[in-house]
């Protein structure tokens, strides 16, 4: 196989020097590239490239793929492409298939805002696809008044360690914007007309996307969407309003369809939605959002995930899920619910508030809320509470990194990990109440099936059904169980006749269990 061709822009004039439009010159490197049958490598060396915009859109005509590009840049901190032209796209690669760009900066020169910086899409005008490109190292940051980054109908896409950031509130600062067509995002290229088609098999792998304003929109996926999120990082820091995830099932009866599944994602926040579903048309709903493994870093209140519109037109979640999700730092989240099927929430909040609040749930399950409000009254068409399973936190449960020495602990009541990880268990469930060092002076009598201890200090840590030990036998030390108690007094149960004065009544300490991996 022969070498892939490598082109240095300087050989066709460009500068990189800051000041100079490289427009030409790279365009032309790219001209070249795009003829090879089997493309080749645009290679940027250090320096600023100030460019107005570079078309690397794919070939009209009956040609079913196009040749591999790769624009090379020598790093995030080395190479920066600039653009000047306010209203264009940076980089247009509407029909492009096997492109990669990797290892550079992409941004705006601070005066100019662009559409988009990266615009991916099929297009007219043949069988021109937007498949299986790759970017890699890549920090795209600008003034932007759709996103940093718009895919349109692309598929088969992958992004590996890209960093987006948008400074423009055209779009809400939009750092990402994808859908199955071109009709909310409204880009305009000079190369031709995206078409509408499906938008499916995309992945990002460690990508982070960061808002430094207020109410900021740092994602938005439109009408369909099947991305993968891999442990990325979603930042809102310590700013307000953010909405991390936006999901638009905009038109009358359009349906929002996953999956997006978010795997191991940070979401960092003060205040803000992480899941935000906009508000349906009649008979929209949403479905198929899985958040696996995350962590939600929330440093202040009022943070919810999917948080939804109730008005004349609910939305309505269809297998959607947060799933073994952990808040990591003191703040709150509130998942509000309209219409739940086939959902599943699952948040470990240690010591942290979070409520779930559902208005109709079927085939729905809520684990590990410390507050969860379920309806009272029927819903009409909609089904209230139906083979919905829900367990909430007690305010009793602890929380640390080891099992606890002192106290009583019930027989159900948990104790959760603050330093669990995804793969770890969450913590311990207590499976034989019990307390620690827990003992009282009693007197002891027995009719040969039950035994009546009296004149004890304090019962309040002795419970029906669990073992007490004794100091002094009726007539061994035990264990005996507990059928019933008084203030001053409990009754066992013995098979033999004995009466004892003077005797110290204990409890065994609490069994606990290990509960399950998270993730498992």
């Amino acid at each position: 196989m022969a070498d892939v061709p490598w082109v240095d822009v300087r050989t066709y004039g460009a500068k990189g020097d800051g000041e100079t439009d490289d427009t030409k010159a790279i365009q032309a490197v790219i001209d070249v590239v795009k003829a090879m049958d089997n493309g080749g490598v645009v290679f940027f060396p250090p320096g600023t490239f100030q460019v107005t915009s570079l078309n690397l859109s794919g070939t009209t005509g009956n040609r079913l793929v196009s040749p591999s590009i790769a624009l090379i840049g020598s790093g995030i901190k080395a190479t920066r492409l600039e653009g000047t032209l306010n209203g264009a796209i940076l980089i247009d690669a509407m029909g492009r298939d096997f492109l990669s760009v990797e290892d550079m900066e992409i941004g705006t020169d601070g005066t100019a805002v662009y559409q988009t910086g990266i615009f991916l899409a099929r297009r007219t005008g043949g069988l021109i696809e937007c498949l299986l490109n790759r970017f890699k190292n890549l920090y795209i940051r600008g003034d932007f008044s759709v996103a940093a980054m718009v895919a349109i109908a692309a598929e088969t896409n992958y992004w590996e360690q890209c960093v987006f950031e948008n400074n423009d509130d055209t779009n809400g600062y939009c750092c990402f914007f994808t859908g199955p067509n071109n009709d909310v995002a409204g880009i305009t290229s000079t190369n031709g007309t995206p078409l509408a088609s499906t938008n499916t098999c995309n992945t990002m792998v460690k990508c982070t996307f960061i808002s430094e304003n207020n109410n900021a929109t740092l994602l938005i996926f439109d009408e369909s969407a099947e991305y993968d999120m891999i442990s990325c990082n979603v930042e809102g820091g310590n700013h307000t309003g953010i909405k991390f995830a936006t999901y638009i099932g905009g038109q009358s009866g359009v349906v929002f369809k996953g999956p997006v599944n978010w795997v191991g994602t940070l979401w960092e926040a003060s205040s803000g939605t992480v899941h935000y579903l906009t508000t349906p048309g009649a008979g929209g709903y949403y479905t198929d959002i899985i958040d696996a493994g995350g962590i939600y870093r929330l440093y202040g209140s009022g943070v919810t995930s999917y948080a939804m519109a109730h008005d004349a037109n609910p939305a309505t979640t269809i297998k959607c899920s947060i799933k073994d999700v952990r808040i990591e730092v003191p703040g709150s989240l509130d998942i509000s619910l309209t219409y739940s099927l086939g959902c599943h929430f699952d948040i470990w909040s240690p010591s942290y508030p979070t409520t779930i609040t559902i208005a109709s749930g079927k085939n729905a399950s809520f684990f590990r809320a410390l507050t969860l409000s379920l309806p009272v009254s029927d819903m009409g068409a909609w089904p209230g509470i139906v083979d919905t399973h829900a367990e909430t936190v007690s305010g009793d449960d602890g929380y640390g990194t080891t099992l606890p020495a002192t106290g009583t602990w019930k027989r159900g009541m948990r104790f959760w990990r603050s330093d669990a990880t995804a793969s770890a268990s969450p913590g311990w469930i207590c499976v034989t109440s019990g307390t620690y060092s827990a003992a009282t002076d009693a007197t002891g009598d027995t009719d040969g099936s039950t035994a009546v201890i009296t004149g004890m200090e304090d019962t309040s840590d002795f419970y029906i059904g669990n073992y007490v030990t004794v100091s002094a036998g009726f007539p061994t030390t035990g264990p005996y169980r507990i059928i019933s108690k008084a203030a001053t007094t409990v009754t066992v149960e013995t098979n033999s006749d004995s009466a004892q004065s003077n005797i110290t009544v204990s409890t065994p300490d609490p069994v606990w269990k290990t509960m399950a991996s998270l993730g498992a």
